[in-house]
C-alpha cells in the first residue's frame, strides 16, 4: 500500500518529481477490468470475476476513504502546487502496482538464521516487459542480503541488483521485443490484474463459490461446518483447474475420468456430513491427535454420492450463470466470434472485449467438461452402490 500511496503522490507533482520521467511513459487508462465501461462489465456477466470487481472497488474506496486525508497532507509537504487528489488517482496507482510489480525475496533474521520472504516490489524498466510463455529472457537478482549495505549504511535485506538476462544465442536482435514469462497464472488473475486473457491457458482455473448465508441467518449445522473449513485452512469455494482434465496417459489412451484436487474434495466431504459426523470431526479437531474415522464399503459409497451429487449441482448452476439468461450467451456463440477474429472477418474485436472474450469462454469449457466427468462418476457410484447392496 505504501508503493500505491507513493505512485498517487509522486504523479500529482508531476514534472516535479524525480520519477517524472518514467511515470511520463505509463499508460493513463490501465486495461484491467477496474477500469471497464458499464458495457465492457457487461462481458463478464456470470463469471467470479464480475462478482471480484465489484468487491475489489468497494474495498479500494473503503481505503481511499481512510487515505485521502494522509495524501493531501503529503502532497501539501512535498510542494505540490496542488493537493486535490482523487480517487481515479488511487485507482490508477492500484492498477500501476499490481500489473508491474514483481515478487523479489526479501532475508530477516529470525533467533539467529536467515529467513526468505516474499516481498511486492517495482523495477522501472523491468515493468515494461509483456508477457510470453516460455520466454528465453528473465529477470534474476544479484547481491548478498546481509553482507552487503544499502545506501544507508545498513546491511541489506533485499537484493542489491535487479538484471535482465537470457541465453547468448537467443539474444533479441535490435528492435526486437524483450518479453518475461509472469509465471503459471489463470486468466482470471492475467485479467484482473494486467487486463489480458491468454488462449488455451492451460493453468487457467474455474472458481465456484458454496452457497452460503449471511451470518444472521445460520444455523448451527452450517456454522459448524464452515468453522471445520476455517480450522483446516479452507473456504467455502473450489478451485477446479483446467489441468486436471487433460487426462492422465493409459496403454488405451487418455483417462478421461474425474480428478478433483485434494482440497476441493475435502471442502465437499464437509459440506455433506451428517449432523453426527460433523460433530464428531469438528471434536476431534479439539483433540491433540485426532481420531480416524473409517467408513464401512456402503457409508463410504454414499458419502461419495452425496459428494459428486453436490459438485454436480454446483457445477449445473455455474454453468446456468455462465450460459444462461443472465450470461454472455453459449460456448458455441463465444467460439464463433473468437474465429470470426482469428480469420480477421469483420471489424476489429476491441482489446476489453477480446479479454474477456477469451476469459469467459474458458471459463464456460471448463464448467462444461468438469459438469459432464462429475455427471459420468455420478452415475458409475450409483451402481456401485446397487451392487454393494445387492450383496448385503
Amino acid at each position: 500500500m505504501l508503493i500505491i500511496l507513493f505512485l498517487t503522490i509522486e504523479r500529482q507533482l508531476g514534472a516535479d518529481s524525480v520519477w517524472y520521467p518514467w511515470l511520463r511513459l505509463l499508460p493513463e487508462k490501465p486495461r484491467t477490468p477496474l477500469f471497464y465501461s458499464e458495457a465492457e462489465v457487461a462481458e463478464l456477466r456470470g463469471t467470479s470475476l464480475e462478482h471480484s470487481v465489484g468487491l475489489q472497488k468497494r474495498g479500494l474506496a473503503e481505503q481511499w476513504q481512510r487515505l485521502e486525508p494522509a495524501c493531501q497532507d503529503l502532497l501539501r509537504k512535498a510542494g505540490a502546487s496542488t493537493t486535490q487528489v482523487s480517487f481515479e488517482d488511487f485507482m490508477w496507482a492500484h492498477a500501476m502496482f499490481w500489473s508491474r510489480s514483481q515478487s523479489f525475496p526479501r532475508w530477516t533474521q529470525e533467533a539467529g538464521e536467515m529467513v526468505v520472504s516474499a516481498e511486492e516490489g517495482m523495477v522501472p524498466g523491468l515493468d515494461f516487459c509483456n508477457h510470453k510463455e516460455h520466454s528465453t529472457a528473465k529477470w534474476t537478482i544479484f547481491g548478498t542480503p546481509g553482507l552487503e549495505v544499502d545506501e544507508l549504511g545498513q546491511p541489506s535485506a533485499m537484493p542489491t541488483q535487479v538484471a535482465l538476462v537470457c541465453p547468448r544465442q537467443q539474444a533479441p536482435s535490435p528492435g526486437q521485443e524483450i518479453t518475461i514469462d509472469y509465471g503459471d497464472k489463470s486468466n482470471e488473475q492475467l485479467l484482473l490484474n494486467y487486463g489480458f486473457a491468454q488462449p488455451n491457458n492451460m493453468d487457467d482455473v474455474l472458481t465456484i463459490m458454496c452457497p452460503v448465508s449471511p451470518p444472521e441467518d445460520r444455523d448451527d449445522v452450517l456454522t459448524a461446518r464452515l468453522n471445520l473449513l476455517l480450522s483446516r485452512g479452507l473456504m467455502p469455494r473450489l478451485f477446479l483447474p483446467a489441468k486436471l482434465l487433460d487426462g492422465r496417459p493409459t496403454r488405451t489412451g487418455k483417462d478421461r475420468s474425474l480428478r478433483l484436487p485434494e482440497e476441493v474434495e475435502e471442502i465437499l466431504k464437509i459440506f455433506v456430513m451428517v449432523p453426527k459426523q460433523l460433530s464428531a470431526e469438528v471434536v476431534s479437531e479439539l483433540e491433540p491427535e485426532p481420531a480416524q474415522n473409517t467408513l464401512d464399503a456402503v457409508e463410504e459409497s454414499g458419502e461419495r454420492m452425496a459428494v459428486l451429487t453436490t459438485l454436480v449441482g454446483l457445477l449445473e448452476l455455474k454453468h446456468l450463470q455462465l450460459e444462461g439468461e443472465s450470461g454472455t450467451g453459449s460456448l458455441e456463440a463465444d467460439m464463433k466470434l473468437i474465429e470470426a477474429e482469428a480469420n480477421h472477418e469483420g471489424k476489429r474485436t476491441p482489446d476489453a472485449r477480446w479479454a474477456c472474450l477469451i476469459y469467459r469462454s474458458s471459463q464456460k469449457r471448463i464448467a462444461r467438461e468438469y459438469l459432464i466427468r462429475a455427471r459420468e462418476e455420478l452415475g458409475a457410484e450409483m451402481n456401485r452402490m446397487r451392487e454393494l447392496q445387492q450383496r448385503q
